[in-house]
């Protein structure tokens, strides 16, 4: 009996300690990653701007203007990065005539939040930012290009995102499965199997979300804006066979998948350097041209 007792006494024991490691790891993954922002480059002309989004934010940014643009560009950041994570992106972009507006989403850089909704409440911050450039610069196509949670944060705006085109890159198909994918990552299968149970019950019990309904699978299905993604072949936090769902679910008659070879979770645009520029630049007018 006494032998029961102590067994019962470690089980207990051990399941508070997995919960209590669980949540730790859960807070981990919802805390703001807020920090100031260096200031931009001096060869680069850019105006600080600011907006409030209906996630409760008010938005901090940078707009680089171009005379005469062909377009304009929202650039969305990955997680825990901020707007000086897409200026690679807005050098090349400005040089073939496009305005560009990046931002820091909510909870990232001097955008402040609560906590991070992994692009359900981001995806309103797209929606702002995307409005304020049509105000701006009204009558022109705008095209956004989303890394990571950025991507997400586009693609689950669905059709309130007044867009021509979304780039999305490395995005996760559903929320499980990049809790599963993270948890696999730090902690083998085993960990994954135990811990993203007890991670994916947090999302409705701290945030107040439904889990099944983050998706950016899913929510590609309503795309109604021409769709290009673009995956690691050997990302680990978002496999590729999950860009390929997005990329499926998409019905817009116009849209492509691109593999970039032998890369992981990382910034795409650097990993591919020329080979990127060239075929985002070519989706861009190829896109803007299918839509006039």
């Amino acid at each position: 009996m006494k032998r029961i007792r102590r067994i019962l006494r470690w089980l207990i024991l051990a399941t508070f300690v997995v919960v209590a490691i669980a949540w730790l790891v859960g807070s981990s993954f919802l805390r703001p990653s807020n920090h100031t922002v260096s200031p931009p480059p001096k060869n680069l002309p850019c105006e600080a701007v600011s907006f409030l989004s209906e996630s409760g934010s008010e938005i901090h940014g940078w707009f680089v203007k171009t005379e005469q643009a062909k377009g304009a560009v929202l650039l969305l950041h990955g997680s825990g990065g901020d707007r000086t994570s897409m200026l690679s992106r807005v050098r090349f972009l400005r040089k073939a005539g496009y305005s560009c507006l990046t931002i820091d989403q909510r909870c990232n850089g001097e955008s402040i939040g609560t906590a991070r909704t992994f692009g359900w409440l981001e995806s309103l911050d797209a929606i702002a930012a995307v409005q304020w450039l049509h105000q701006h610069e009204p009558g022109l196509k705008v095209v956004v290009i989303g890394s990571s949670l950025g991507g997400a944060s586009a693609l689950l705006a669905k059709e309130k995102l007044s867009a021509d085109a979304i780039i999305a890159e490395g995005v996760y198909g559903t929320l499980r499965e990049a809790i599963w994918n993270r948890v696999d990552n730090r902690f083998g299968g085993i960990g994954a199997n135990l811990f993203s149970p007890l991670l994916s019950v947090q999302v409705p019990l701290r945030l107040g979300l439904n889990i099944d309904e983050i998706s950016p699978a899913k929510a590609a299905a309503s795309c109604c804006c021409a769709l290009f993604v673009i995956h690691g072949e050997n990302d680990r936090h978002a496999h590729f066979c999950e860009g390929k769902e997005i990329y499926e679910a998409c019905p817009h008659q116009f849209k492509q998948l691109w593999c970039v070879k032998d890369v992981g979770h990382v910034d795409l645009h650097k990993a591919a350097g020329t080979e990127y520029e060239r075929r985002v630049l070519n989706f861009i007018d190829s896109a803007f041209h299918e839509t006039k």
